[in-house]
């Protein structure tokens, strides 16, 4: 069965909540959003950070917490987006980490991918500290995990990349910051300096971002294990050196289900 129809035949208030929510949302949504489509831990808190930075007066000094910068990017079918958007000039930005939804088929959309072993490797530390996941195991057992593992990864993809607009690699924000931010802000029609793109980028580094966590309410920290750290490593490539040949093999025989090529093996 279906991991979300096994989870809404459980637990129908879960099911009633959901339900309010996306009903609630399709009303709200405003035909110029701008939806940052994001699988879990492919960039989401850089690039809201980095936004944050821009959106409020490019003020590279701010001391920000986790829930300022919430307010910058509500997410899809989330009480946060039924929050006033404090920016009228420019198109709402939307975020979400579910597949894509036929309400959303109308806006622009920006598709975040990055290496699926890297993804995995950080959605691990990720699934490990959030107290509702409930999850408690090693990457073999995220692997095959129905909501968390590869299948939801490649399913993710396969749902947006058609209807992409504009599609950002994480290695590139990674190579090339200054230029990849402009292709996004120009996308959505953000008019920054790049000299302001630099400012909202030194804001937005590990440290700033480590003490950010820091700052944030408790409401925010207590959703996480003590110790975790969201701006872990910031790195490309450490996927290789943590997967085995079996894991590798696992990896293969999904690529080629869904026949999934936005990385090389």
């Amino acid at each position: 069965m279906n991991p979300l129809l096994k989870k809404a035949a459980t637990n129908p208030t879960w099911l009633v909540e959901k339900v309010w929510l996306w009903g609630r949302s399709a009303l709200r949504l405003r035909r110029d959003d701008v939806v940052f489509a994001f699988y879990p831990k492919t960039g989401s808190t850089w690039v809201r950070i980095v936004f944050f930075h821009l959106l409020n007066q490019h003020q590279a000094d701010t001391d920000f917490s986790f829930d300022d910068v919430n307010q910058v990017m509500p997410e899809f079918a989330n009480p946060s987006f039924f929050q006033r958007w404090p920016f009228p000039a420019i198109p709402r930005l939307v975020k979400t980490h579910r597949p894509f939804n036929r309400l959303l088929a109308r806006n622009r959309i920006v598709v975040f991918t990055r290496e699926p072993r890297d993804t995995m490797i950080s959605f691990l530390h990720y699934a490990n500290a959030k107290k509702a996941f409930g999850f408690s195991g090693d990457l073999a057992a995220l692997l095959v995990h129905p909501e968390m593992g590869l299948d939801a990864y490649f399913q993710f993809y396969q749902s947006w990349l058609p209807r992409a607009g504009l599609v950002i690699r994480y290695e590139d924000l990674l190579a090339d910051p200054q230029g990849t931010f402009r292709k996004l802000v120009d996308f959505v029609g953000l008019e920054v300096s790049d000299t302001e793109i630099a400012a909202a980028l030194e804001a937005s580094s590990l440290e700033r971002t480590r003490a950010a966590q820091q700052r944030s309410s408790d409401a925010f920290k207590d959703k996480f294990q003590d110790g975790f750290v969201f701006a872990r490593s910031g790195q490309s490539g450490e996927g290789r050196a943590v997967f085995t040949p079996a894991l590798e093999l696992q990896l293969a025989v999904k690529r080629k289900e869904y026949r999934f090529e936005a990385y090389p093996l």
